[in-house]
């Protein structure tokens, strides 16, 4: 007999483009000071069809359970083909996976669920003391564009959602603790300052750290889509996480599916659990322990596989 189970998905990483003609996930390294991407307990998805669809540039490297591609690997613009990183085989001719969020949007409104107060006056929150929280399973939406952090210190974010209609800009260090943050709609722009946050474990924002869902076609990044390596790519919009010297941390996954992600460093890294993304370039360290190691009984991150 035959008993199909749901169990935990073996993926941290999940780059959705089935459209594209191009590369849509481009890995680049240089310097040989070890792994670009270190995900050691988990594997990275690829979901384009295209015979370019992963890009390896330079000096990087994976170190994962497993790569797979439903398309295969690029051999132009400098990119090397690679059987096998040191303990990530790649595996091409794989099937496409939907968006494990379902393409999820956050609360816009009063009548949203849940329910999202409107603040309609702020325009800068930067003291070490912080917002008053929403709390947990709540949402605040902020329809000015945002100065967000505290350059003298760290602002500090208690439980609930942050929704930002109209952008926000890092203008100092945030963590959050128990919550997310949800760029609706407007630009990000990050700067070279830490951005710390532990999603909440519980509610529909279930293992979200940081999300910009499909409600947002305004980000820009400072690069252009060709110019990463992205061949054959419309102008999808563009999530810069910029890390400069500093760090990053989230306990929670980065959760952009029809965007293209950029994770930029100058020095920094980033520390995370896993990441949802259109396309994905990938020019930092990047540190990934799966979400689903660290919460085995709350991950909604899940799959169907023979059991038995």
């Amino acid at each position: 007999r035959a008993v199909a189970g749901i169990v935990p998905s073996p993926f941290c990483g999940y780059v959705q483009n089935t459209t594209s003609t191009g590369t849509s996930m481009v890995v680049k390294g240089g310097g040989g000071s070890g792994n670009t991407i270190e995900s050691p307990g988990c594997g990275w998805h690829v979901n384009s069809s295209s015979p370019n669809a992963l890009c390896d540039q330079g000096q990087s490297t994976i170190d994962a359970t497993g790569v797979t591609l439903v398309g295969g690997q690029s051999t132009k613009g400098g990119c090397n083909v690679v059987s096998g990183y040191p303990n990530a085989p790649v595996s091409p001719g794989g099937s496409v996976i939907d968006d494990p969020y379902k393409n999820f949007i956050g609360p816009t409104s009063a009548s949203s669920i849940p329910p999202c107060t409107m603040d309609n006056s702020t325009t800068s929150i930067g003291s070490t003391s912080g917002y008053a929280a929403p709390g947990a399973g709540n949402a605040v939406c902020f329809s000015n564009a945002i100065n967000l952090g505290d350059k003298n210190g760290t602002l500090k974010l208690g439980s609930g959602t942050y929704v930002f209609l109209n952008g926000v800009t890092m203008t100092g260090n945030v963590a959050v603790t128990n919550g997310t943050i949800d760029v609706e709609q407007g630009q990000w722009t990050q700067g070279n300052y830490a951005l710390s946050l532990t999603a909440p474990t519980a509610g529909i924002y279930n293992s979200l750290a940081f999300m910009m869902p499909s409600t947002n076609t305004q980000s820009t990044c400072g690069q252009s889509i060709s110019s990463m390596g992205f061949t054959g790519q419309s102008g999808s919009p563009c999530l810069q996480l910029q890390f400069g010297s500093g760090s990053g941390t989230l306990d929670g996954v980065i959760y952009a599916p029809t965007a293209t992600v950029w994770m930029q460093d100058s020095g920094g890294g980033t520390q995370a659990t896993g990441i949802v993304a259109w396309n994905l370039f990938v020019n930092s360290q990047l540190d990934i322990t799966s979400y689903n190691a660290l919460h085995p009984s709350t991950t909604p991150l899940k799959t169907i596989e023979m059991v038995e």
